[in-house]
């Protein structure tokens, strides 16, 4: 229950993106990455709580690098990143955290694009591709991990 405040801002934010409020959204990414951090603060161990962190990082990212704001969007991708990376390491059985981790790898390979720094976006893509081709080698039949693995820019539902 205590996760449904951040949850509740994410999905407002995302109607201030659809409605064309980039201000806005940010402001509720931003209070939503916080309540999420605190939470995780509180209880370090909670795989739901870090995940809302690094979901709030990634949207947060998103709006920035609309608004052009390149730094504000890499810090928040590469926030997320490194969360998922950590929480991918303490469940590698989870299907939803290495797909999250492998958006998260994407969208940190953009930051680093918009920030001029190329090389470093050929090696998150790279491992973009290391993931998705273990999750296809493990699961044949996910179509989802296929696409990802075809089309990194994807983002599949």
């Amino acid at each position: 229950d205590r996760f449904n405040a951040p949850r509740a801002l994410n999905r407002r934010g995302q109607l201030q993106v659809n409605a064309g409020e980039l201000g806005d959204a940010l402001q509720l990414y931003r209070q939503s990455r916080s309540l999420a951090s605190g939470l995780t603060a509180a209880a370090p161990k909670n795989v739901t709580y870090r995940r809302g962190f690094a979901v709030a990082s990634l949207k947060l990212g998103d709006v920035a690098d609309r608004m052009h704001d390149y730094q504000t969007a890499f810090d928040a991708y590469s926030q997320a990143e490194g969360m998922l990376r950590q929480l991918t390491g303490e469940n590698p059985a989870s299907a939803d955290l290495r797909r999250a981790f492998a958006l998260a790898l994407q969208r940190l390979a953009i930051g680093h694009l918009s920030l001029h720094r190329s090389a470093e976006a050929v090696a998150a893509n790279q491992e973009t591709l290391g993931v998705y081709g273990a999750r296809v080698t493990a699961a044949r039949a996910n179509v989802q991990a296929q696409v990802g693995l075809a089309d990194p820019s994807a983002h599949p539902g």
